[in-house]
């Protein structure tokens, strides 16, 4: 012999599935309603090493291009001792971005 209602009223279980439905289809609609509200928007986080890189980055793409005939005349001036020294523009260049207070 199958029993197929254990007991339980159909009407209280009609009842609970009308509910579940209806449950789901609020829910539905409140997940639509803050869709509409709030886009989602994409959101990157670096780390402290990839923020460093990135500074790095734009510090060397800001960095002056190299001379490389200027620095191979001035290498070649050093060699052949003809290289002179300006102490006084040196002093100045090295103490420019000094503050002193007296």
């Amino acid at each position: 012999m199958k029993i197929d209602n254990n007991y339980t009223n159909p009407m209280q279980s009609q009842k609970s599935e009308n509910a579940q439905a209806v449950d789901k289809s609020q829910r539905q609609s409140e997940k639509a309603t803050q869709a509409q509200q709030s886009p989602q928007r994409d959101s990157l986080v670096l780390s402290d090493k990839a923020r460093l890189l990135s500074k790095a980055r734009t510090a060397l793409d800001e960095a002056p291009e190299v001379n490389s005939s200027r620095v191979e005349e001035l290498k070649e001036s050093v060699r052949q001792g003809n290289y002179q020294v300006n102490f006084n523009e040196l002093a100045k260049k090295m103490v420019g971005n000094v503050d002193v207070k007296g």
